[in-house]
């Protein structure tokens, strides 16, 4: 966001319209600067008749609030304001908090005032030739303005400005006469310098310091007389494309890094390693009759807000590393974690069929009995599908956690996948529960994906599905959904808890602690089913049984 402008700025802008521009035009937009940035709603210049009787508004700014305008009103002469006449030609400011309190020997101005629906004012003479010949006025109508001394300060030095153009604008009507009062102007603003909150530089056609102000010595850590006789072509701070706007009678309004480091033998400065950012605005000096007269340079010092800016940026910097370091510290505490689980859960789910195997083999080899040795070898073959599938998943997860996990991406028939796995849990095997997969209602589906992938998704769900569902049936499916398809496994089991769905599917998480697994199969579904572009999902209900779903991309690619 834009920050709000400042006193200095305003000045700032104030000067390089007032100089720079056509005269009755900057008047006007320099008054309506100002009557923004002082939030009041009339800003007037005027000037006084030869007699001094009557006041000549030759510019006003209004804001919204007001319904006419001071040319608009009955003439404002000796008669309808003396009190204020009678005070500005004295010299006197007119700084008045509430019109209520005005004067007793103001009653008449305070009667027209009060018509017009003013609440405050701020009053200021301008003086030509050291003669009071004007006033600029700002007016409120909305609030009671409480115009502090540092704003009434400001506001002196506004009007000395506006003073110097309108005796300028005067001067106009003869050559000779203009000669004279343009000295006498500049003269009078050269008295004016000192007071300025900015640095002004004055230089000639040659780009040599004529003068300079207070404010621009102490910017610089220089007197006047160090600065004066710099030429501003050969400053070793000034960017080659200001030069250039400057050599093509370009004004140009820039941030500079000003690095004291640089400045050698330009002049002498109290400065030596010091950086600061300025804010310089340039500007052609020209009248009608000769065209251009040098140069001007307003400088304002942006160095502590820069610095105060910068400082913050550290300090969030800092924050932020703070903020990540603490991050990475709880995803090392985590890692720990979850390595200690997986270490405990492993332990106890590869020994669990590892002392199966190694027990019932003992068993076997100590009986004769056939039909018992081919009830433990079932144990035992049971136990070993068990492991290999552990290690298996166990070897997967760590491909996916390395990023190593390949993937083959070919044109591939849903409806074959499907098959091949219909065949392998419709052996006696699994005759304990119906596993169905209707061949007739499931078209041949094309995609581009890994087949391998797919079969160990489907496979993982339908194995989970076994675990989880005493009697009754599990169905395989899958159906086309826009431009794309949706496999499902759905079983008669004992279903999973509503706060247990959201977290099916994160690694180590066992649902139930009283059956087999790494709780490794439904991370690693997830993770593959990602990769290749599509979603995972389970719907269940307690006691009902539960659908695990995915969804791919449905794509062929000519082979």
């Amino acid at each position: 966001m834009t920050p709000a402008p400042n006193i200095k700025q305003i000045i700032s802008e104030v000067i390089s319209l007032l100089f720079n521009s056509d005269e009755n035009d900057a008047i006007e937009k320099a008054i309506k600067i100002l009557l923004d940035f002082f939030n009041v709603d009339w800003v007037y210049v005027a000037t006084f008749d030869a007699e001094n009787k009557v006041a000549n508004f030759l510019y006003e700014a209004i804001s919204t609030w007001v319904d006419t305008s001071k040319e608009d009103s009955s003439i404002l002469s000796h008669e309808t304001i003396p009190w204020m006449i009678d005070t500005i030609l004295a010299g006197n400011d007119i700084i008045a908090h509430d019109i209520k309190n005005l004067p007793k020997e103001a009653y008449v101005d305070r009667k027209l005032l009060e018509s017009q629906g003013l609440l405050s004012m701020l009053v200021l003479p301008l003086s030509f030739h050291n003669r009071i010949r004007g006033f600029i006025g700002f007016d409120s109508i909305r609030i009671r303005r409480h115009w502090t001394a540092s704003e009434v300060e400001n506001l002196r030095i506004i009007s000395n400005i506006f003073s110097i153009i309108i005796e300028r604008q005067s001067a106009q009507t003869d050559i000779k006469e203009s000669r004279k009062r343009l000295l006498q102007s500049n003269t009078r603003f050269q008295m004016i310098f000192s007071n300025l909150p900015v640095g002004v530089e004055l230089y000639d056609t040659d780009g040599f310091l004529i003068d300079a102000n207070e404010a621009d010595a102490r910017i610089f850590g220089a007197s006047i007389e160090d600065l004066r006789g710099c030429n501003l072509f050969k400053n070793p701070n000034l960017d080659k494309n200001i030069v250039k706007s400057l050599r093509n009678d370009k004004d140009f309004d820039l941030p500079t890094v000003y690095y004291f480091n640089k400045v050698g033998d330009y002049f002498q400065t109290s400065f030596k390693e010091e950086i600061k950012y300025l804010q310089i605005k340039g500007l052609i000096l020209r009248d009608e009759e000769p065209g251009q007269i040098g140069y001007l340079f307003i400088i304002s010092d942006n160095t502590e807000n820069h610095l105060k800016k910068e400082m913050e940026e550290k300090l969030r910097k800092a924050e932020e590393e703070k903020l990540k370091t603490e991050l990475e510290m709880e995803k090392v505490r985590e890692a720990d974690k979850l390595k200690s689980a997986f270490l405990a859960n492993m332990s106890h789910e590869i020994r669990t069929p590892l002392n199966a195997i190694v027990g019932f083999s003992g068993i076997m080899a100590e009986t004769d009995d056939l039909e018992e040795r081919h009830h433990f070898q079932e144990i035992i073959n049971k136990n070993n599908e068990l492991l290999l599938q552990l290690i298996s998943d166990i070897l997967d997860f760590s491909k996916i956690e390395s990023g190593v996990l390949k993937y083959q991406h070919k044109n591939i028939n849903l409806k074959d996948i499907c098959l091949e796995i219909y065949n392998m849990y419709t052996t006696p095997k699994f005759s304990h529960l119906e596993f169905i997969f209707d061949e007739t209602k499931h078209p041949d589906l094309i995609l581009y994906s890994d087949e391998q992938r797919i079969k160990q998704v489907i496979i993982n769900l339908v194995s989970n599905a076994y675990k989880f569902t005493p009697q009754g049936k599990i169905i395989l499916s899958y159906n086309i959904k826009g431009q794309s398809a949706r496999v499902a496994v759905s079983d008669t089991g004992i279903g999973i808890a509503d706060e247990n769905l959201d977290k099916i599917f994160e690694r180590f998480v066992k649902i139930n602690n009283f059956t087999q697994g790494a709780g490794l199969g439904l991370t690693i579904c997830k993770t593959i089913v990602e990769f290749l572009g599509g979603e995972i999902g389970v719907d269940s209900k307690p006691g009902e049984g539960s659908t695990f779903w995915f969804i791919l991309p449905i794509s062929i690619v000519e082979e």
